[in-house]
């Protein structure tokens, strides 16, 4: 009994060195801490309740928290024990900005306008980017934080979606927010996909694979169809990012399969669900997606055959497999822009074999458009086109920064500089929500500033 408790002493302290370690870079431990409690505790308390004027409590929480770490890293940077930086363009441009916030919620204070919830949210990203910008390793030990305490809100979410009944860290809450629910669900998606197809030991693959397949389900349960197609769009996009080696197309098209196989599974869900959701799709649909995917699967295995057995399947670079998946982004481009320009003329067409999915996809992605405000919008309604010009021109500073971080060639810097383009065209479509944004930026501003950890060299041979 002695030596299990001892083996069971070992094990949670071996956990806890995986799951919360203690911080390798003392002089950033302010912002190592913040970072953990941002990833993993924030995203779980999901409480809404309005406490003051048009705050709700976690936007108060995410405030203080946000302003005692900032204030915390300036007293400690006075006493030399913090990282100290140098000044780029955008930290220049970024803190012009921040004063121009505080300045506006000054001037609304005075006027006894208390409508500074959206002047407050963009201050704490300016303080989140700040905080994190001297934070230069450790970040796929973030990610897997982040994925950690999805995990959770998964359990939860699966779990009301099929009883209906109340469930972890009052998950409800967050599923009332269709908008925030879907930024987040592409924020965790994204990150279990790009860590999955690079991940080497096998059981951080099973984990992210599994997270990978609940998040799948719980976008098409609780999304909507834009937020479905950007995620469908990053499965495709790996290849591109990553070298198309045996082993990562395998785990690709893995993804694939289980994308449109839950997808097909939606009327099933739909019955046994404790909740009513609301989806035009039926039974027909999902056997045409099925047999859709036993063709595929067909060619594929009769394609497998002709790879080579003898040589190392991490180092046979597919790249007949890279100019099929550019066909079917090419193809997955084109319809959206059919379905989005002509959803009226497709709406008149009849019902025969398949025409009904293209109807049912082609209304629920005009309907997601319409339905979302995106955070470019709100910026023209608020500060009129100096506001859209202001983003626009911020957006493109930041892609020109990506683009020479992406010259690092390292997996884990493209992760990031993934997530990173995947929020910048996300504002697009939806608002900033405090759900997801905060995770977003972190991952933002670790992809502007992330060091370079060459990636081992390998013989590439094409299939």
């Amino acid at each position: 009994m002695v030596i299990n408790m001892k083996i069971y002493a070992e094990y949670l302290k071996s956990l806890k060195n995986t799951i919360f370690p203690e911080s390798s870079d003392n002089t950033s431990v302010i912002a190592d801490y913040y970072i953990r409690i941002m990833l993993f505790l924030y995203p779980m308390y999901l409480a809404q309740d309005q406490i003051w004027g048009l705050f709700t409590d976690k936007e108060i929480i995410y405030f203080i928290l946000s302003l005692l770490s900032i204030i915390l890293s300036f007293v400690l940077l006075r006493k030399r024990k913090v990282n100290q930086f140098r000044m780029k363009f955008i930290d220049i441009y970024l803190i012009l900005l921040a004063i121009v916030m505080v300045m506006m919620i000054t001037v609304r204070l005075i006027r006894k306008d208390m409508d500074i919830e959206s002047e407050i949210l963009l201050l704490c990203f300016f303080i989140t980017y700040f905080l994190v910008r001297s934070i230069n390793s450790g970040y796929k030990y973030y990610l897997s934080l982040l994925m950690i305490s999805a995990a959770f809100l998964y359990a939860g979410m699966i779990k009301y979606c099929l009883t209906g009944t109340e469930s972890l860290f009052g998950v409800e809450a967050m599923l009332r927010q269709p908008e925030g629910t879907a930024t987040w669900l592409i924020l965790a998606c994204c990150i279990s996909i790009l860590l999955y197809s690079k991940e080497v030991k096998k059981s951080w693959n099973i984990f992210y694979l599994f997270m990978s397949a609940a998040g799948f389900l719980l976008l098409f349960l609780y999304g909507d169809m834009i937020a479905a197609c950007i995620v469908w769009i990053i499965i495709l996009i790996v290849p591109f990012i990553f070298d198309a080696t045996v082993n990562l197309i395998k785990k690709n098209l893995i993804l694939c399969f289980m994308f449109f196989f839950l997808f097909s599974c939606i009327p099933l869900f739909q019955n046994i669900s404790g909740e009513l959701l609301e989806y035009p799709y039926n039974s027909l649909n999902g056997i045409i997606i099925l047999l859709f995917l036993s063709i595929a699967g067909l060619f594929i295995c009769n394609y497998w055959t002709k790879i080579p057995k003898d040589i190392n399947p991490e180092i046979i670079i597919m790249k007949k497999f890279r100019r099929w998946y550019g066909q079917i982004l090419m193809v997955t481009g084109i319809v959206l822009a059919v379905c989005i320009l002509t959803s009226r003329p497709i709406s008149d067409l009849p019902e025969k074999f398949g025409i009904r999915i293209l109807k049912i996809f082609s209304a629920s992605l005009v309907l997601s458009i319409q339905a979302n405000k995106s955070f470019f919008q709100f910026l023209l309604e608020e500060y009129g086109l100096m506001g859209g010009i202001f983003w626009i021109h911020l957006t493109i500073i930041i892609i020109n920064r990506l683009r020479k971080q992406w010259k690092k060639e390292d997996s884990t810097v493209k992760i990031l500089i993934v997530i990173s383009v995947i929020f910048l065209v996300q504002t697009f479509f939806y608002q900033l929500q405090p759900i997801s944004t905060p995770m977003y930026v972190i991952v933002l501003t670790f992809a502007l500033y992330a060091n370079r950890s060459k990636d081992k060299e390998v013989i590439k041979v094409n299939d």
